[in-house]
């Protein structure tokens, strides 16, 4: 009922697929499956892999870390990951409950699109080097 996947250091989209996948068979053969990975990549939305359980009418759930790069409260260095958490479960509606977060401010993602756009950040998406707040998406 339980794994662990050695990534081998491949990209995280084909460990990630493989892992729920195998988490998935395990729920089917023992009412639970749950897999662990690592020495992987990026693995992209955390709600994809949660989200395919809902097909086997399992409740999914996807989460990692991440490198240091949230700045915490009242501090001026990085010290936490995003560590993305998803949650998908069916539901006796039409659509499924899904939950797929960062557990910082905002998705990284969305800092880099706005940096290469050339735009401006919201305040409280960022701190600068001295730990104050900033626009600056750079």
């Amino acid at each position: 009922l339980t794994a662990l996947v050695n990534g081998r250091n491949v990209l995280g989209a084909v460990c990630g697929e493989f892992s729920m996948n195998l988490a998935i068979d395990k729920a089917k053969e023992h009412g639970i499956g749950w897999v662990l990975a690592n020495n992987s990549n990026h693995y992209g939305i955390a709600g994809h892999y949660a989200m395919m359980a809902l097909e086997h009418g399992f409740i999914g759930m996807s989460w990692t870390n991440t490198s240091p790069i949230v700045v915490p409260t009242r501090a001026k260095t990085p010290a936490l990951g995003t560590n993305p958490i998803a949650l998908a479960a069916p539901t006796d509606r039409q659509d499924p409950f899904v939950l797929d977060m960062a557990t910082s401010a905002v998705a990284l993602g969305k800092v880099e699109v706005s940096n290469r756009k050339g735009e401006k950040l919201p305040l409280g998406w960022s701190v600068g080097r001295d730990g104050l707040p900033t626009d600056d998406a750079a």
